[in-house]
């Protein structure tokens, strides 16, 4: 860095951050983040919980202060609100970055990083998930409001925390994406599995795997030999339920394979073996698989909406990253189909998709967020 900030102390609060994205995330941006805050004579200190040490990697030079927070995302929030500024303060913090949408409203120089996004609240059900994404989507507009600086994994989620007439708190929030770590990327990628079909994401009803499911059985009936492998979190038990009933009355239980969740290194390993990787999500915040597919030459077949044009980008078919699906599970398993068998096809679209995830790097990441801090 050009400039020598020696009374800038960085916190990443991670406090809220558990697994899955939010984790990948705070690994992905702690080395280079904090070798840029560093360089220019600051301090850089990480905020989790004692439970969460083991999975995070503190680079050199950082601090780590450690605090529990209670079980339940209402109680969670609300301690935060008290003890994170208290305990910042007390470390001399001059800036703290949420690795959350929201943030502790008196803390230093509080900058959210958004990972959700409130679409999903279209299609949840229940009393309960009605409430989480509405005090979700109101702590995440008011941290907007108190932040002056804020980060985001997606774009097109910001014009759906900001609406009219606060349109001027966009010019707040920067593009830092995600991006796949080097070391998730074997430099001899695996043969692949002929046939063999791979989706990745927990069991929420906004992943609509009972479609994913139909898609796979009209597969089945022009390729038997094809198979499926779901690897996910079983969170909503109603739609666990819904999938297995679809997998037996479409009698491809023999080729169906519901994994539950893998550690990383795992889930990587069963994607770089897949030809095809599908995703008929109707709601993302940033679909981190589907980069993760491109980077290890797995094929990918999503649903044409923008939060997938963010990620594989907006041209689909054989010049493109993936191809795109309008349509239900017909048009899915027309496409699964046509790549499987043109093997000509799926090479050139595994190369344009290796090329877009080289786009995206924790080191570019890592620098909107530094150059913001550093200002």
């Amino acid at each position: 860095m050009e400039k020598q900030v020696s009374d800038i102390h960085l916190a990443i609060h991670a406090l809220h951050t558990s697994t899955g994205g939010g984790l990948v995330y705070l690994n992905g941006i702690l080395p280079q983040l904090s070798a840029d805050i560093l360089a220019a004579g600051g301090r850089v200190s990480v905020l989790v919980q004692p439970s969460l040490l083991e999975k995070v990697r503190v680079p050199e030079g950082v601090d780590v202060i450690t605090a529990d927070l209670p079980q339940g995302f209402l109680w969670a929030h609300l301690k935060a609100q008290f003890l994170v500024p208290k305990l910042l303060h007390a470390h001399g913090v001059t800036h703290t970055l949420c690795n959350a949408n929201f943030v502790p409203l008196f803390a230093p120089r509080p900058m959210p990083i958004i990972h959700t996004t409130p679409t999903v609240s279209q299609f949840t059900r229940g009393v309960f998930w009605w409430c989480y994404w509405r005090l979700l989507w109101c702590f995440t507009f008011v941290s907007l409001l108190r932040a002056k600086i804020a980060f985001t994994v997606a774009e097109h989620v910001v014009p759906r925390y900001t609406p009219w007439p606060l349109h001027c708190l966009r010019q707040r929030v920067h593009w830092a994406p995600p991006a796949v770590n080097a070391a998730s990327v074997p430099a001899a990628l695996p043969d692949k599995i002929s046939g063999k079909i791979v989706a990745v994401g927990d069991f929420y009803v906004q992943k609509d795997y009972v479609t994913l499911v139909r898609a796979f059985g009209l597969v089945r009936e022009q390729i038997p030999t094809a198979t499926l492998v779901i690897i996910g979190r079983f969170i909503q038990t109603d739609v666990v339920q819904a999938v297995r009933a679809e997998i037996e009355a479409l009698g491809v239980a023999e080729a169906v394979t519901l994994l539950g969740p893998l550690p990383h290194h795992g889930l990587m390993a069963e994607v770089a073996t897949a030809e095809i990787l599908l995703s008929t999500s109707v709601a993302e915040c940033f679909n981190m698989p589907l980069l993760e597919a491109m980077a290890v030459g797995t094929a990918v077949v999503a649903r044409d909406v923008d939060f997938q044009h963010e990620v594989v980008g907006i041209s689909g078919g054989a010049d493109g990253a993936a191809t795109l699906v309008r349509g239900g599970a017909a048009d899915y398993a027309a496409a699964v189909v046509a790549l499987l068998h043109d093997a000509a096809a799926r090479e050139a679209q595994v190369a344009a998709g290796q090329a877009q995830s080289a786009g995206f790097g924790w080191a570019r990441t890592a620098g909107v967020i530094s150059r913001r801090v550093l200002l």
